[in-house]
C-alpha cells in the first residue's frame, strides 16, 4: 500500500458498466448495478486491460455509487459482498485495486442515515481528493473512466483526464477527453497518450 509508482499516476474506474455488466431489473425497468453476487459478470477484456494499465505503472482505484440499499432494492450485506467479490476477482488475476471508494447514499434514500449529501458520491470528488492526499496521486496525470455523465463531471472537477464508455444505455459526452466503446479501447487511449507526459 505504501509503495507508490514512479509517476504517482492513477486510473479511477467506475465499476458497473466499466468493469462488470449492468443488469436489467424488471421491477424498476432500468439497467442497474448488480443487487447480488450471482448477478456480477465481468465484461470482456477487463482483466487484460487492467493488467496492462498496472504493468504501465498506473495505480488502480474503483470509485462507485451504490444506492440500491438506500432505495430499498437490496440489502447492504449484498452490496458489501459484491464489493468483496470484485476485489477477490481482481486479486485472483494479479490486479491490485489500491482502494475501492463507495458511496451508499442517495437523495431519495428511505433511510435517513443514507440520505445525501455525501462527499464520496460522484460527481463530488471526495474519493479522488482522498487518493491524492493518501496515495500522493497527481490527478493531472491521472484518468477517470466511467459510463455516466456524473463520472465525467467528477473527473473534470478533480482535473483528471476523462474517458466515457458508451454502452447501449449511454451516449457520448462532449466534455470527455475520449469517448470509447469499452475498457479495452480506454486502455489503448491511455497508453497511447502516456508518451506525451
Amino acid at each position: 500500500m505504501g509503495r507508490s509508482n514512479i509517476n504517482n499516476k492513477a486510473v479511477f474506474l467506475d465499476r458497473d458498466g466499466v468493469i462488470n455488466k449492468n443488469i436489467y431489473y424488471k421491477d424498476s425497468n432500468e439497467w442497474e448495478s448488480p443487487r447480488k453476487t450471482s448477478d456480477f459478470y465481468l465484461l470482456d477484456g477487463v482483466v487484460e486491460s487492467l493488467q496492462e494499465l498496472q504493468e504501465n505503472n498506473y495505480l488502480l482505484f474503483i470509485v462507485t455509487n451504490q444506492p440500491s440499499y438506500a432505495k430499498g432494492k437490496t440489502s447492504l450485506k449484498s452490496l458489501q459482498e459484491i464489493i468483496e467479490l470484485t476485489d477477490k476477482t481482481m486479486k485472483n488475476n494479479n490486479i491490485n485495486i489500491i482502494k475501492t471508494y463507495c458511496s451508499f447514499k442517495h437523495k431519495d434514500s428511505i433511510y435517513k442515515e443514507f440520505l445525501t449529501p455525501c462527499e464520496y458520491r460522484k460527481p463530488k470528488i471526495g474519493s479522488l481528493v482522498d487518493a491524492k492526499e493518501n496515495y500522493k496521486i497527481i490527478l493531472e496525470n491521472s484518468w477517470m473512466i466511467g459510463d455516466r455523465d456524473t463520472d465525467i463531471e467528477c473527473g473534470l472537477k478533480a482535473k483528471t483526464k476523462t474517458i466515457k464508455i458508451n454502452n447501449k444505455q449511454e451516449k457520448n459526452n462532449k466534455y470527455a477527453f475520449y469517448n470509447v466503446k469499452n475498457l479495452q479501447e480506454a486502455k489503448n487511449k491511455i497508453l497511447a497518450y502516456s508518451g506525451k507526459y
